[in-house]
C-alpha cells in the first residue's frame, strides 16, 4: 500500500515506552505472585511512556499519556511505537488499539503496513550522500470524523533479548490514551495559475 493520503494530512503521533523502567515495575508486582497472574496483560505506569505528535498538525497539549492536536476532518492519524532504544535492544508494538469512549470522532481503526524508501547514511565514514533502503512501516491508523476526546485502548506486545540476543515477548501490557480532536479548517492550498489574482 503506498503512503499516500488523498482526503488530508496524516497526523503521526509516536508512543515511547520506556521498557527497562516498565519490565523492572512488572517484575516487582509480580514478586508472589501465581503463574496465571504473572501471565495476564498487565497495565502500563504512567511514568513509563510518553506520546508525542510527529506531525505538521497544531499540537496543543501533549503529556505522558494525553494529548491534544488540531486536526481537519478527512485527516488521517497513524500511530506507532517504539522503546527509548528505537527498538534496537527492547522492543514494542502496538498489538491492537481501539476506541473505549467518544467513538464518533475516530473511526475506522486498522492495522496496515506501508512500503517506502528509508533514507540510511552511506556508510561508517560518511553519512552522505544516503543511500535508500524499502521498507515496510507499520501504524495502526484512523480517520478522524469530529471534535472529541476520545479515550484509546492500547495494547502494547513488549520484547526483550534472551541470552543469544532474539527478541522474546516479556510481556503485553495495557494503556489508555487520552486525545483531545479539535477540528479546524483544512490547511490552503498553494495557489495556481487559475487561482491566482
Amino acid at each position: 500500500m503506498t503512503a499516500g493520503n488523498s482526503n488530508g494530512r496524516a497526523v503521526y503521533v509516536a508512543i515511547i515506552v520506556d521498557v527497562t523502567r516498565l519490565l523492572a515495575r512488572a517484575a516487582d508486582a509480580d514478586e508472589g505472585a501465581d503463574a496465571a497472574d504473572a501471565e495476564a496483560i498487565k497495565r502500563v505506569g504512567p511514568d513509563s511512556e510518553f506520546v508525542l505528535a510527529t506531525t505538521a498538525a497544531q499540537t496543543v497539549r501533549q503529556a505522558s499519556n494525553r494529548i491534544a492536536v488540531e486536526v481537519s476532518e478527512g485527516d488521517t492519524v497513524r500511530f506507532y511505537a517504539k522503546s527509548g532504544s528505537n527498538n534496537f535492544d527492547d522492543g514494542v508494538l502496538i498489538e491492537d488499539m481501539s476506541p473505549i469512549s467518544d467513538r464518533d470522532s475516530l473511526q475506522d481503526f486498522a492495522l496496515l503496513s506501508f512500503e517506502r524508501s528509508a533514507v540510511v547514511p552511506n556508510g561508517n565514514a560518511d553519512v552522505l550522500p544516503a543511500r535508500f533502503s524499502e521498507q515496510d512501516f507499520w501504524f495502526w491508523q484512523c480517520a478522524v470524523t469530529t471534535d472529541g476526546e476520545p479515550h484509546c485502548n492500547v495494547l502494547l506486545a513488549v520484547y526483550d533479548r534472551d541470552e543469544q540476543g532474539r527478541p522474546r515477548l516479556a510481556g503485553r501490557y495495557r494503556w489508555v490514551l487520552q486525545l483531545t480532536v479539535k477540528l479546524t479548517p483544512p490547511p490552503a492550498s498553494p495557489p495556481t495559475e487559475e487561482n491566482t489574482p
